[in-house]
């Protein structure tokens, strides 16, 4: 199976192909003259090539369908819908927080982005809510908390609180809180997206085919994107 899976929404763009079980990605980060997602039209074709791989060859596409930026998204999105279209291929949206906690499942984390105007991104239960900043504390309920710069910033004094209140309680270190930036980190958050598009298209397909058509594929903004005064 070839999934091609690709991820602009975020603060770089992510190219991954799989083939035969082996991923090979690339990574472009932005620079003061392009959004990211300039880059994915051609480092798709790079990887393609470097992979001895067709647009025909192509499987499944996956994409992260947000939240997250307004033009990355909107970009991931449609060049998702356009091959799988053109191409008559299956397409999946998989949402940055599936995709974040794919990525660190091992620390069974809570997954926050900032969503601005005092808000945050929240994943609940396999869902996202929007909480506001004024009650996250009410629905931290894990030890490790993975986020983006903005969240990070405006978490950190008050885990900082948190934690002291916790030991001054003389509570065992296991409970205190330990925030993540993933922008921080090294990693490649493709390869997440394609081990999360791979097991709902072997689980689904069967049962809910409709899914993977690509005029079933949504970007997920959340919230509407700004409008800006003249």
């Amino acid at each position: 199976m070839k999934i091609l899976a690709f991820d602009t929404s975020l603060n770089k763009t992510y190219i991954s192909l799989l083939t035969d079980d082996v991923i090979s990605s690339k990574i472009f980060i932005t620079d003061e003259k392009n959004y990211h997602s300039a880059y994915l039209i051609t480092g798709i074709k790079g990887i393609l090539d470097t992979n001895n791989t067709k647009f025909p060859d192509i499987d499944l596409i996956a994409v992260n369908k947000g939240p997250g930026s307004f033009t990355g998204i909107r970009a991931g999105v449609a060049v998702a819908k356009t091959m799988a279209k053109e191409l008559n291929k299956n397409v999946v949206g998989i949402n940055s927080l599936d995709i974040l906690y794919k990525t660190y499942e091992n620390l069974n984390p809570e997954v926050i982005l900032d969503a601005r105007k005092e808000m945050f991104y929240f994943r609940v239960n396999d869902k996202i809510e929007l909480i506001p900043y004024s009650e996250i504390s009410k629905h931290i309920t894990k030890n490790h908390i993975i986020c983006d710069t903005s969240s990070h910033t405006r978490l950190k004094t008050f885990l900082d609180k948190l934690n002291t209140d916790i030991k001054a309680q003389n509570k065992t270190p296991g409970n205190c809180l330990t925030l993540i930036n993933f922008e921080d980190e090294n990693i490649n958050l493709s390869e997440a997206l394609i081990k999360i598009a791979k097991s709902r298209f072997e689980t689904l397909k069967n049962n809910d085919y409709d899914s993977f058509l690509w005029h079933n594929l949504n970007p997920m903004y959340i919230q509407p994107p700004p409008i800006h005064g003249k």
